[in-house]
């Protein structure tokens, strides 16, 4: 009798252990488990990476990869160096950069008294960006950071977006940011103020939905075509309409959740704006 309370009371501590570690993070372990190879790949460079040393190897490794440009970097008393460039005339995907152009712009509003910081944006307004399955974890912190810093739960001073915008790389906070300044406030900062070959930002849940309707989350052949038509609508729809929201739209095309493998995703960042350095 004794081994079978034994063997339940075994049995009741894994079942808990495995619903607090396993079951509230099924979806980390899932895409562990399903992307190995895909996690695999470049690991071998982690570590050694963390030294200049290393990241200059990796460098001289996957020239391809790479762009580094420094200009004009100097102190008050002694010159460094002037300039530096490699490979700065190779086209790269633009990410965290887009989120630096609407922090220009929305300072530039601000000091032009075209915007005020301290306009009340409500968790409803950030949350129809947020396009479900993506970046779950991150969302939710980014919200809790927000209400945190707030004597509402519901609502949040416009400088504390782009703050959470900047810190925590907060896509939903940054597609706010982006409706809040409009697409022609961006457009006219660009056109002052950025050099180079440099596209306007993507609205993140934009670009989500619209690999999802081309086919690219099926496989690694989706229409570039097809994913311009359908970003270009979503754009449109989710900067001008403050009525839509990216889980409606979602379920609109017959899904759930936006779920795609690693190399899938790798796949469709080539879909993002370009920038030249």
């Amino acid at each position: 009798m004794r081994i079978f309370k034994f063997l339940a009371v075994f049995a009741a501590v894994l079942g808990i252990v495995y619903t607090l570690i396993i079951g509230l993070n099924l979806s980390v372990f899932k895409t562990v488990f399903t992307n190995q190879e895909a996690l695999a790949e470049g690991s071998e460079w982690v570590e050694k990476t963390y030294s200049l040393s290393g990241l200059v190897d990796f460098i001289q490794a996957h020239p391809e990869l790479v762009s580094v440009t420094l200009n004009d970097i100097e102190s008050d008393t002694v010159r460094m160096f002037n300039h530096l460039n490699y490979g700065q005339e190779k086209t790269r995907t633009m990410g965290g950069l887009g989120h630096f152009i609407l922090l220009a712009t929305y300072a530039n509003e601000v000091i032009n008294g075209r915007l005020s910081e301290d306009q009340m944006i409500s968790v409803t307004a950030i949350e129809r960006f947020f396009v479900p399955n993506h970046e779950p974890n991150k969302h939710r912190e980014s919200i809790e950071l927000l209400q945190s810093h707030s004597q509402s739960k519901s609502e949040f001073r416009l400088d504390d977006v782009v703050a959470v915008m900047v810190r925590r790389n907060h896509q939903p906070s940054a597609d706010l940011v982006y409706s809040v300044v409009g697409k022609l406030a961006v457009q006219e900062f660009m056109d002052a103020h950025v050099h180079g070959d440099i596209d306007m930002p993507a609205v993140w849940s934009a670009f989500h939905l619209a690999i999802v309707a081309s086919g690219q989350t099926s496989h690694l052949n989706g229409s570039a075509d097809d994913y311009l038509k359908f970003y270009n609508e979503f754009e449109r729809r989710l900067l001008l309409d403050s009525d839509s929201e990216a889980v409606i739209m979602l379920k609109a095309l017959d899904v759930n959740k936006s779920e795609y493998s690693f190399f899938e995703e790798k796949n469709a960042y080539k879909s993002l704006p370009k920038a030249t350095p």
